[in-house]
């Protein structure tokens, strides 16, 4: 069976699938039940297993594979495979995810049929929309983006009954930035809106609070059945009246009579079910009254998307049929394309853009290369409580294949790890109990295909692994989504081997229509670099969808594991300048080797010219033989050229092209390459600099073990198949061995003001108490735990101990509805365990205006009121709180460098910053310092790339930005002739400008953590929760503690094996996990801080 014959067998039963489902849904007996249409379902996926099976027919498939792999074994342009390898990935195509193979399939072909008119009609869209590249040309409207330094109240209602609704079912006091202007556009001024909005940032509430303040209606389309119906029972939770219809809904006529008769406030609807039932929203609209269509995950719309569905292409009859009822698209996920696609094929008219940025500051970024034992790679994100081993919280495991996703589930099984897998071929029964087990906390470990995509609400994940490559960048950022929705510090670790991108590549050659072959093989390569870049890692992925100036990204310990790397070995006076974040002059190795690919005619992929280069003796090359170029590359060896190739692609020297029906890819040179190439025969002194890869860099380092021992740098693990190399610090760095602690030291640790330790104690006990008095509720009620309250809500519990309810209000994301309902048995637990122990209750902090009475925040009142308020809000949490500076941006909703801009005009205004949290070094420091009194910057600050250039490429925007500040806040700042802002004064004596000794330096971080002590006494906290050491390796420790009963019971069996008296002794030294040290010590704020949780 040749491909394009299962790509067609595919489609077509996908089509047939489609069908039955649109079918059942529109039809109105109240006969077809639950059971029938499941039945229906399943049947569909007997036909295709059936189909998959067709695939090893003897007589058909592998024979017809063999044939086809023969034909091509002299032209294999998979990058180091031979036949036989890329048979064996061949031959796995039944262990495929089919729901994923499916929409590549409906992609490939509506691709193919769409290439020759899809163009003329989105011209002729765009032109009725008006949208055009160009903003100014555009019929877009007010292309918003968040102004981190506009004043709060700015985003706020000034009418105060907004703010009454959102706290009465909600639970917050303010909208956060960007929620107004939507809210206010879409219910007051009936605009078309396109919302691109991080996942976290609250952009279900755009579309939610419209009906609940107008006590109408919207109607919300979501792909996804599941998501619909954790989303409709969260917010029966808050009495928030809400249905779904769909293929799934049982008691249809029932539904939609009480939908007619106005009691529902949003109806979630199905994008089949949407384009099936225009004459029901048209009653509806009249009967009640529709305040909006909202379409999430827009991006679903667009083909150029990575979740392209056919059924959201045909959602454009909606405005149409509706032209006064505004529409709202939002998404996470959507770069300027497809945000253009989503605008023309939905017909909006004159949309407002929104765009709050694609950053999570929250989430830790982390790549890992993978072994093939299983047990052994997870074990290194896990801890051993007892004798059993768990993962730090609520946790999702990505897999490229079914076959992988059982495995990887029977690894975690046998160390009894609760977990229960999720993928395409399980029976529908089998998904949803999956599903809602991890919804509710009976498994800690969901492992699933991308079949699970989307799928999931549930706020508290505190970890995504992929165990295997994404397939493409688009996927990978709407995958790692899931995580730390609840702004808490999470971890994303995707753990790969080179080969996973094989298989990827195989089903990419088989997409019929080049440019969409294209643009699929882009988005891969997009993951690969990424996946192998030695620099910042958030850097790289936010780069593919925001166009913008990414320089102040990055460079903080908790963004990514290269970031934190790159910050130990700084402390640790390792030289830098030589590190990864170099970029390096290959001009003779990428001559060589554009002129090699250009002798063999473009038409291989990379292994025929690396050949050509070594001067091979297989037949397959002896054509070029002749070539002056044959054998010119053996100074270096073939993975050291494969590396390169690889690298040279990422930077648009070289191009890959997927060849239909084929194995692999060919490579040819671009333009920008024979551009390079014309400049260099006119010039030896034409450049090619270009940032070293992980597997570039470990093929230098073993180039110069060859020559010299190094002392400085090696790899942890061989990963002779991986791009990934994670080095470590040398033992023989200093005298003594150099500890993972010792990594991190405290110089970049954030610090926490001292607690009592009998108030940690009781405050962690009471939070774990608590969780189990909310678990209990939740048996009860029937309501998942996160509806009931959040573990921030639960955290703000045991740190306030409210007392009654009008103080339970005072908690922010608890609603009233929620307090009602749910408050009582919070309350009466509270009390009960404060008299035990003789606690304090109520123990609120009070406003900033009212603080004047304490002598240490009366020391800089005036002073804090000298910055903005907004500029206020974030050096409280970061200077007097003590929380970290990603914590400080995803709480406020902000950039972590629009923070970092906060602190350092504080800093200029004489407020004192602990720089070294920071992440700037003294060594760092003086070397900016140096840099800008010496020519040919003399002490002019107006531009930061002027100084940027002076400096070693380790120095980020950030650390710079901290040392301007600094030095203003020492000599000051005027404007010079030239109208140019310079520091006052003359330069400091020579000798006070020195770079600091890297060994004095170590021995320091070594010793003692260097903090900035401010000449006034630090607050003191009323009660607080306490902050976790730094982990011992690389990878923050900052996760969940478990909360489920299975992870609770393992904590107690551990506590139960310890004597009484080791139990009495470790009780004071008992702590909460790092990330919840985000709720402890929040301040006096003139008003209360927005949340960061609006994300239902």
């Amino acid at each position: 069976m040749h491909l394009s014959v299962l790509v067609k067998a595919l489609r077509d039963l996908k089509l047939q699938i489609e069908e039955t489902i649109t079918f059942a849904e529109t039809r109105q007996e109240e006969d077809l039940q639950d059971d029938s249409l499941f039945e229906l379902l399943e049947q569909c996926q007997k036909s295709v297993s059936a189909v998959s099976l067709a695939i090893h027919d003897p007589s058909n498939s592998v024979s017809g594979t063999v044939k086809i792999a023969d034909t091509k074994s002299t032209e294999c342009h998979l990058q180091g495979q031979t036949t036989e390898q890329v048979l064996d990935d061949f031959e796995n195509l039944d262990d495929l995810d089919f729901d994923d193979f499916f929409d590549e399939a409906v992609e490939s072909k509506i691709a193919e049929q769409s290439s020759i008119t899809s163009e003329n009609e989105n011209e002729e869209s765009i032109k009725q929309v008006g949208l055009n590249d160009c903003a100014e040309e555009s019929g877009i409207e007010n292309i918003h983006c968040i102004d981190d330094d506009e004043p709060d109240d700015v985003h706020q209602p000034t009418d105060p009954v907004y703010q009454e609704v959102l706290k009465q079912y909600f639970g917050y006091s303010n909208f956060r930035p960007m929620q107004w202007k939507i809210i206010n556009s879409v219910l007051n001024d009936k605009r078309d809106n396109c919302v691109i909005m991080a996942t976290g940032y609250g952009k279900s509430l755009t579309f939610q609070f419209p009906s609940v303040f107008t006590k109408r209606v919207s109607i919300i389309i979501c792909p996804l059945i599941s998501l619909m119906e954790d989303q409709v029972h969260g917010l029966k939770a808050s009495n928030i009246e809400a249905c779904f219809l769909g293929s799934a809904q049982s008691k249809m006529a029932t539904v939609k009579q009480d939908m007619f008769s106005g009691k529902y406030r949003l109806v979630y609807v199905t994008p089949e079910f949407a384009t099936t039932a225009i004459s029901d929203f048209k009653k509806l609209d009249e009967l009640v009254g529709i305040d909006l269509i909202a379409i999430d995950e827009a991006h679903c719309v667009s083909q150029w998307g990575h979740d392209f569905r056919e059924s959201y292409r045909r959602l454009g009859i909606l405005k149409q049929e509706f032209p006064k009822i505004p529409i709202l698209a939002v998404t996470a996920t959507a770069t300027f394309d497809v945000q253009k696609d989503i605008c023309s094929s939905l017909r909006l008219v004159r949309p407002n853009m929104t765009c709050t940025g694609f950053d999570r500051p929250n989430l830790f970024l982390n790549v890992e290369a993978k072994h093939g034992d299983i047990a052994a790679d997870l074990k290194n994100f896990m801890q051993k409580v007892g004798y059993k081993f768990c993962f730090d919280g609520p946790t999702i495991i990505y897999c490229p294949t079914k076959k992988v996703t059982e495995e990887v589930t029977s690894a975690l099984n046998g160390l009894d790890v609760p977990c229960m897998s999720y993928h395409a071929s399980l029976s529908f029964s089998a998904r949803r109990e999956a599903h809602h087990s991890f919804l509710n906390d009976k498994i800690q470990v969901v492992v699933a295909t991308v079949a699970f995509g989307m799928g999931i609400d549930k706020p508290d994940i505190r970890r995504v692994i992929h165990y295997g490559a994404p397939k493409d960048i688009e996927s990978y950022y709407q995958e790692i989504g899931r995580a730390g929705r609840d702004g808490l510090p999470s971890v994303c670790t995707t753990l790969f081997s080179r080969s996973d991108f094989n298989l990827s590549r195989h089903f990419i050659s088989a997409i019929p229509s080049e440019k969409f072959r294209d643009h699929k093989l882009k988005m891969l390569q997009k993951m690969e670099q990424y996946l192998s870049t030695t620099s910042c890692r958030r850097r790289i992925l936010l780069s593919y969808f925001e166009s913008g100036n990414l320089k102040e990204i990055g460079g903080t310990l908790n963004c990514c594991d290269n970031c934190r790397l790159r910050s130990a070995k700084i402390c640790h006076g390792l030289d830098v300048s030589a590190d990864s974040e170099k970029s390096v002059d290959y001009r003779k190795e990428a001559a060589d080797l554009f002129k090699a690919i250009e002798a063999t005619g473009n038409r291989y992929g990379l292994q025929v010219p690396i050949l050509v280069l070594k001067g091979s003796e297989t037949q397959k090359v002896q054509f070029f033989k002749s070539n002056k170029i044959f054998g010119a590359g053996k100074y270096k060896s073939a993975s050291f050229w494969t590396a390169l190739g690889r690298a040279l692609i990422y930077e648009g020297y070289l191009r890959e092209k997927a060849v239909q029906g084929g194995f692999g890819s060919t490579v040819e040179t671009t333009q920008k390459a024979k551009t390079w190439l014309n400049r260099l025969n006119r010039s030896d002194e034409c450049h090619l600099f270009i940032t070293p890869t992980g597997d570039l860099q470990q093929e230098e380092e073993m180039q110069k073990k060859k020559s010299v021992v190094s002392v400085s740098m090696k790899p942890s693990q061989a990963v002779a198949s991986s791009y990934v190399v994670k080095p470590s610090i040398s033992a023989s760095l200093t005298a003594d061995s150099v500890s993972g602690s010792q990594l991190l030291p405290a110089t970049l640790q954030p610090s926490a003001p001292p607690k009592d330790d009998r108030i940690v104690r009781l405050e962690t006990d009471l939070y774990v108490k608590l969780v189990k008095t909310r678990n209990s509720i939740s048996q009860e009620t029937g309501f998942t735990p996160h509806n009931i309250a959040s573990n921030k809500v639960l955290l703000d519990m045991a740190k306030f101990r409210p007392s009654t309810r009008s103080s339970l209000l005072k908690l922010e994301d608890f609603p009233e509805v929620k307090a009602d309902r749910f408050g009582d048995k919070f309350l009466e637990f509270i009390k009960s365990f404060c008299s035990q122990y003789d606690l304090k209750m109520d123990e609120f902090p009070e406003e900033l205006h009212a603080a004047g009475t304490d002598d240490s925040i009366g020391a800089i009142k005036d002073t804090l009121m000298k910055i903005s308020e907004t500029q206020r809000q974030s050096y409280i949490m970061f200077a007097v709180n003590n929380q970290s500076l990603e914590e400080v941006a995803s709480r406020r909703g902000l950039k972590v460098s629009t923070v970092v801009t906060h602190l350092c005009e504080a800093m200029k205004e004489g407020l004192n910053v602990d720089i070294r949290r920071l992440g700037v070094t003294e060594k760092m420091e003086n070397l900016v310092t140096k840099a800008i009194w010496a020519p040919p910057v003399n002490g002019g600050i107006n531009s930061l790339t002027k100084i940027k250039d002076q400096l070693p490429e380790y120095v980020e925007y950030n650390h710079i930005k901290v040392v301007v500040a600094l030095l203003v806040q020492k000599h000051g700042q005027e404007k010079n002739s030239n109208d140019e802002i310079v520091l006052c004064g003359n330069a400091p004596f020579k000798q006070e400008i020195v770079d600091i000794d890297a060994s004095a330096e170590t021995r320091q971080c070594l010793k003692r953590q260097r903090t900035q002590s401010p000449p006034q006494p630090p607050v003191k906290a009323s009660c607080s929760l306490a902050l976790s050491p730094e982990p011992n390796s690389l990878e923050p420790n900052f996760l969940q503690k478990s909360v489920s009963d299975t992870q609770t019971s393992c904590l107690q069996q551990s506590q139960s094996s310890q004597s009484p008296s080791q139990s009495s002794s470790q009780a004071s030294t008992r702590k909460l996990p790092f990330w919840i040290a985000g709720s402890a010590n929040k301040t006096l704020l003139k008003k209360k801080m927005k949340s960061n949780s609006l994300f239902k």
